[in-house]
């Protein structure tokens, strides 16, 4: 079933949205894996992961929502203005194809705070026969309707996807790339749930089978399309079992898409690692380091490290034999990807039970990924503070005049 190109607005919906910019830590092993430095010659992507495994140390910084919408909304627009067309200078019947397919998809899928962006598409889908005849016409389409309204000037994305000291367009552009994809994929459950029949929600297949088309067409970097294709037309990570093309509005059916592209995404992570502990061993053995195996070298520690969401950072979503917990993997990438809304909340408080009301910002919780790690106080801790209290109250009843029992927690 193809999309249609009229018109539609993602299905309107009594939830609040107001807490969309919930605060979010970001721990350490994080994203800058998104984008390595590397050449985009030729206007060509370059398609990168999750989370890094380039840094050792635990680092800490925050990222807002607002901030994440905001690196998806600005990868579309250099997506459009630099990977849409490479090879010619009008696509052909498939590219076209394909193309317009995506724009109808991006149309349904985004969430409300991303409106300026679905005017965007919007607009690209009303003159969708023009834009797909040269470069030079789509650009003019997304002129003054973008928020990069210059193709020469900078491209503003966090600094959770674009690390000041690294990267670059490359690096931003994957990694708001990747956030894209996740947000799509959250947005095709949320519209299923919504719409008023069975015959207008989309098929967790087709979204897969269009996402695998657009990769094919549109991404430069050929190793990791090759890698990308062969892994999914390979039916890797259960896809023809977990993904079908029925028409329903199951929120339990459809929320098998953003799982599965979470799995393969994480499936990236650690085949990068490993391809990265693999270089730094060779590096070492041509001075004369260690002799190790990279298995021997790599510890499950390691491992989790590569994945997200990090066990630190979502316990609730490891299971104790070390693979994730499915049901709260997809509650977690729901509060991460979509505006808050009640469901989200009741998700939060099923994810992270124990928490305290000191380490609340008004409605908004603090998260973290493999980045979000949701900052709480376990129950040892809890005691430790209640002991200390104790003590320190019990001093001042015998020794008023003392400051000398306070003591400080860093």
């Amino acid at each position: 079933m193809e999309y249609t190109t009229k018109k539609k607005k993602q299905p309107s919906s009594s939830t609040e949205h107001h807490n969309d910019d919930d605060i979010m830590m970001i721990t350490g092993h994080g994203i800058d894996e998104h984008g390595s430095a590397q050449s985009t010659s030729n206007k060509k992507s370059h398609l990168r992961t999750h989370s890094s495994s380039t840094t050792t140390a635990t680092t800490a910084t925050t990222i807002t929502k607002t901030q994440i919408y905001n690196d998806a909304t600005v990868s579309f627009d250099f997506a459009m203005k630099n990977s849409i067309f490479t090879k010619s200078e009008s696509l052909n019947h498939n590219e076209t194809k394909v193309f317009h397919k995506w724009l109808d998809l991006l149309d349904k899928s985004l969430p409300p705070p991303m409106a300026s962006l679905q005017k965007t598409v919007q607009t690209l889908v009303q003159h969708k026969h023009e834009i797909v005849e040269s470069e030079h016409t789509l650009i003019s389409y997304l002129h003054n309707k973008t928020q990069v309204k210059d193709e020469d000037s900078s491209y503003s994305w966090s600094t959770v996807c674009s690390p000041p000291a690294k990267d670059g367009a490359a690096g931003g552009y994957t990694c708001g790339l990747w956030q894209l994809f996740h947000i799509l994929s959250m947005g095709v459950v949320e519209w299923n749930v919504l719409v008023t029949d069975d015959y207008q929600t989309i098929s967790t297949m087709e979204v897969a089978d269009l996402m695998r088309n657009y990769i094919d067409h549109f991404f430069g970097c050929e190793e990791c399309r090759t890698n990308f294709l062969n892994e999914y037309d390979s039916c890797a990570f259960r896809r023809c079992e977990r993904l079908s093309h029925n028409h329903t509005k199951s929120r339990n059916e459809s929320r098998q898409l953003p799982l599965w592209l979470w799995e393969t995404h994480n499936a990236i992570n650690l085949r990068l690692y490993h391809e990265r502990v693999e270089r730094e061993q060779e590096e070492e053995e041509a001075h004369g380091g260690s002799n190790m195996t990279t298995m021997t070298r790599v510890t499950l520690e390691d491992k989790e490290d590569a994945l997200w969401p990090h066990r630190q950072d979502c316990p609730t979503c490891w299971n104790e034999d070390g693979t994730f917990q499915e049901d709260a993997v997809y509650k977690y990438l729901r509060v991460y990807y979509w505006p808050t809304d009640e469901i989200s909340r009741t998700y939060k408080q099923e994810l992270f039970p124990v928490r305290s009301k000191y380490y609340q910002r008004s409605s908004s919780i603090l998260f973290g990924s493999s980045t979000m790690r949701m900052t709480f106080l376990p129950l040892g801790t809890l005691l430790v503070f209640g002991t200390w209290w104790y003590l320190k109250k019990r001093r001042r009843t015998h020794h008023p005049k003392s400051n000398s029992g306070a003591m400080r927690f860093s």
